[in-house]
């Protein structure tokens, strides 16, 4: 769908001083133009990216609001724009700010254990035998 010159879209820096939905639609119509440049379809961009194309088709709308995506979708819109060559540094004042947690990486050693019997070689020889020198005594004595 192409644009016309009646239908301005806002650009990052012409929304600059204006609202997030002003910069919501910029973002969406950069990232339609980036897909269309590339002559990429949506559904081919989903795949690309293994996600839904129901998420792209909502960024590419406009219809969402910076601080109600969550982690994932805000994950989504910086792979499809990473993608697309679109660069979010305009719009990142708009992300909701995320508190970073973090854990150090400690190795950790993946020795199998080996689980104990519950009795030993020896002992499970000891009674096998026990009982086959019991049934050869049964057999003998019942032939007698």
């Amino acid at each position: 769908m192409a644009e016309t010159e009646s239908d301005p879209v806002p650009t990052p820096a012409s929304a600059g001083a204006e609202s997030e939905p002003s910069l919501i639609q910029a973002l969406s119509h950069e990232l339609r133009q980036a897909r269309e440049r590339k002559q990429m379809s949506v559904a081919h961009a989903a795949e690309s990216l293994r996600i839904s194309a129901d998420h792209l088709t909502l960024f590419e709308s406009g219809a969402f609001e910076f601080a109600e995506l969550d982690p994932f979708q805000r994950g989504y819109i910086r792979n499809y724009a990473e993608m697309l060559e679109v660069d979010l540094t305009p719009y990142e004042t708009f992300f909701p700010k995320v508190t970073e947690v973090g854990a150090t990486l400690q190795a950790v050693d993946l020795e199998e254990e080996h689980a104990r019997p519950l009795i030993s070689v020896g002992l499970l020889k000891a009674v096998i035998t026990l009982m086959i020198l019991a049934l050869a005594g049964l057999l003998v004595w019942m032939n007698l």
